[in-house]
């Protein structure tokens, strides 16, 4: 099947998921799920990079419910606090692209946001707005948890709130929701501040954390030395960043990732050397392919249905 047939295909499987199916389902059992646990390159898990937005707003419940239906096991979302605190579900600092609604998260209280509109898939002035408001991170997590999708959350700033409150904001109410084993933290791998020798990590408390993945960005220094550096952490998995696929490839057998999760973000080029998802609609051995060989066992992705579908075709599902 043609990579367009395929987009077509999802788009008509997906209809009926306009909303998130109602509430009432049983709950998953608790404990880390068995694909994190199993996933390897030969079975690759599947982060739908911002929820499954093709068919659903970004940050919505809908896209869970989509990614659900398609058989995608995580997805990839970002969390900031509003002026009053309250952790909501958006990527952007601005609410100006994904909703009905204008000006920064942090300076709007909660109930000025829970009032607004997601515009359909991406967003952009000229998308739909849709019946959808957007999620606070309890709601988000609560309907991943009842569809037992997994979360890769990612704790951004603001020029009032640093990444230790929002990060800490973030674990209270996964906490509430009772979802630890099902979100696995991104955790970056930066200094607090401009010139600062201390990292975000050293920042936060882990505690009782079991699923942290740190995310390691290509420097100059070979990985197999960067990975000493999170010994201490008892990391779950790695996301990691690069510009050249050879960062990973060199060092993928390193006895420090014995036992632990990769994921190879395909978003993008800039995250992946390359191996994204442009070119995997073109040649996905190339890309996902490559990146598998590599070693990665988790694949973040804008292009769920078709990775979906290729794994599937490949034996790999």
């Amino acid at each position: 099947m043609s990579v367009r047939g395929t987009m077509l295909t999802a788009a008509l499987l997906f209809a009926p998921v306009a909303a998130p199916a109602q509430q009432g389902a049983q709950p998953p059992a608790s404990g880390i799920p068995a694909r994190w646990r199993e996933a390897t390159p030969q079975r690759a898990l599947i982060v739908a990079h911002r929820g499954c937005w093709s068919v659903a707003p970004e940050n919505s419940l809908s896209a869970i419910a989509a990614c659900h239906a398609l058989g995608v096991e995580a997805v990839e979302n970002d969390v900031r606090l509003s002026r009053d605190g309250v952790a909501f579900v958006i990527h952007d600092r601005t609410l100006d692209r994904t909703t009905d609604g204008t000006g920064q998260v942090h300076e709007l209280t909660a109930a000025r946001i829970g009032a607004v509109r997601l515009r359909e898939r991406k967003g952009g002035p000229d998308a739909f707005v849709t019946r959808e408001t957007l999620p606070t991170l309890d709601a988000y997590l609560r309907e991943a948890k009842r569809l037992g999708i997994m979360v890769n959350l990612e704790i951004k700033t603001d020029p009032v709130h640093d990444a230790r409150t929002v990060f800490e904001a973030a674990v209270k109410v996964v906490r509430a929701v009772d979802a630890l084993d099902l979100v696995f933290f991104k955790i970056p791998d930066a200094p607090v501040a401009k010139g600062a020798s201390a990292r975000i990590i050293d920042t936060l408390d882990l505690r009782g954390l079991p699923l942290v993945m740190p995310i390691i960005w290509q420097d100059a220094r070979p990985l197999s030395e960067r990975l000493r550096g999170y010994a201490q952490y008892r990391a779950a998995g790695y996301e990691i960043v690069f510009t050249d696929p050879a960062f990973l490839e060199r060092d993928a057998a390193d006895p420090a990732l014995k036992g632990k999760q990769i994921m190879v973000v395909a978003a993008g080029p800039q995250w992946s050397g390359g191996l994204d998802d442009r070119l995997a609609l073109r040649d996905p051995d190339a890309a996902w392919g490559r990146a598998l060989r590599a070693g990665a066992t988790i694949i973040m992705t804008d292009r769920p249905e078709a990775l979906v579908m290729w794994l599937r075709q490949t034996g790999r599902r």
